[in-house]
């Protein structure tokens, strides 16, 4: 499915009338608002152990001075540490910290079933009576919020743009 895009042509000429600094920002603020509706789905998505990991899902963007490149990311964001209750597997309760930018990524892929000893293998660890991982199923929600709304972006994108064009106090003509 191709994206249409209602006004385009419009949004181009306006877009090559305003300054590169204004271009910029304006291109930013287009996909800020678009990948606003990723950041909701993947906050929706995310499993809430403590809520942590919910809480610090966010966006950074990038803009790159050669050219009018912007990049925007979706996923944990820094500064949401802190000190969380947990229950372990036998049912006692501890406080441990908790940074989810540290995390996340155990969490969407999952965790294979791994030895806890200090630069043992696998199978020697075992043999010694060394502690076990017992692994961690994936529960993945950043690629199913992406692919939720892969196929309505370009078209907030360009929405979001034309909102700051117009903002910027072009008429488009609509």
């Amino acid at each position: 499915m191709k994206p249409v895009f209602d006004g385009l042509e419009e949004t181009l000429k306006a877009m090559k009338v305003l300054d590169a600094t204004v271009r910029t920002k304006t291109v930013k603020q287009g996909s800020r608002i678009a990948m606003n509706r990723v950041v909701a789905r993947a906050r929706q998505l995310a499993p809430k152990e403590t809520g942590l990991l919910r809480k610090s899902i966010g966006l950074r963007q990038k803009s790159y001075r050669k050219g009018a490149v912007t990049s925007t990311v979706v996923g944990p964001r820094r500064g949401f540490a802190s000190q969380v209750e947990v229950t372990l597997p036998d049912g006692s309760k501890v406080t441990r910290r908790r940074d989810p930018q540290f995390y996340s990524h155990l969490v969407e892929f999952g965790v294979q079933a791994h030895s806890l000893g200090k630069g043992s293998r696998i199978r020697k660890n075992i043999d010694k009576g060394g502690q076990r991982h017992p692994g961690v199923p994936a529960k993945p929600f950043l690629r199913p919020a992406w692919d939720s709304e892969a196929d309505k972006l370009p078209n907030a994108i360009a929405e979001g743009i034309q909102q700051a064009v117009k903002k910027a106090g072009f008429d488009l003509g609509k």
